[in-house]
């Protein structure tokens, strides 16, 4: 892409009115079909709308106060709901930045991503926030304000280890990835 036309499509992500960037988009349109196994073990797609996604969005963001400030750590999978709408769609829509790792599992360079970038936000699950208990500075996740664990049962033993080292508890997010991953 030139610099011109990415400065044009900058200006329009920005300024032009939602109906101009996707002409006869409604609301109540598929935005994304994402895939879970849930309860059954059976894969099948979720239709996601437009309203579906900025409605989880709201929500969470009555829970949460971020800012311009604020940093998303993102390693979830873009696949699941969780990821898709919290990792990559709630910073954009509330106007903070994210820095993301295809690996949820590697606590290392999770870590280090955290502290390079001063994560103020971790969206994770129990299983992966058990891993960055093992594989986790204290002081890389020392700018954390935020940890939403997710997708499976939080214990109450894994958050208060977290807590302990961390110095921060994490809340527990679990939801119908039909209706609402959080």
């Amino acid at each position: 892409f030139s610099g011109a036309a990415k400065i044009s499509a900058s200006l329009a992500a920005r300024f032009a009115p939602a109906r101009l960037l996707a002409p006869g988009c409604e609301p109540d349109d598929v935005a994304a079909i994402v895939f879970t196994s849930g309860s059954t073990g059976d894969p099948k797609g979720v239709m996601l709308t437009h309203w579906n996604v900025l409605a989880n969005i709201d929500t969470v963001a009555q829970v949460y106060d971020t800012g311009r400030r604020d940093r998303m750590l993102g390693a979830l999978p873009f696949f699941h709901a969780f990821g898709y709408t919290y990792t990559l769609w709630f910073p954009l829509v509330q106007g903070f930045g994210s820095v993301f790792h295809t690996n949820p599992m590697d606590g290392k360079n999770i870590g280090e991503l955290a502290s390079k970038h001063r994560a103020t936000f971790l969206l994770s699950t129990p299983t992966f926030c058990a891993a960055y208990l093992r594989q986790c500075a204290p002081e890389q996740f020392g700018a954390l304000r935020f940890v939403l664990a997710g997708a499976e049962k939080l214990r109450p033993a894994l958050a208060a280890a977290f807590r302990e080292k961390f110095g921060i508890t994490p809340l527990e997010g679990y939801g119908c990835t039909e209706m609402g991953p959080v």
